[in-house]
């Protein structure tokens, strides 16, 4: 896995009529110490790699340590869909890592 550069990371924010997700890679959740601290109620990706944050606390989560560690926030853009692929994600689970 690419090693994740706060730099230049361009992260995703999927929303759809009820809710969103920010997409951020596994390995900045490690590399701030949160990927402990993810909740149930974000989403995985198959192959384990990006977490889809939930709205509503584990993006808020992200964003605060990712501005404590680099003293700015995220980038990300925004994208809609009626039905969010993201819905039919495994849901996440504490301490995975990619091998």
């Amino acid at each position: 896995m690419k090693a994740f550069d706060p730099h230049t990371a361009q992260l995703v924010f999927y929303a759809d009529p009820g809710h969103a997700w920010l997409a951020v890679p596994l390995n900045a959740l490690e590399d701030l110490e949160i990927a402990e601290d993810i909740s149930q109620y974000s989403y995985q990706s198959k192959s384990g790699d990006v977490v889809y944050l939930e709205e509503d606390m584990d993006a808020g989560t992200f964003i605060q340590a990712f501005k404590k560690k680099y003293g700015f926030a995220p980038n990300w853009i925004e994208t809609y869909n009626h039905n969010s692929h993201v819905r039919k994600l495994e849901r996440y689970e504490r301490g995975i890592t990619t091998l």
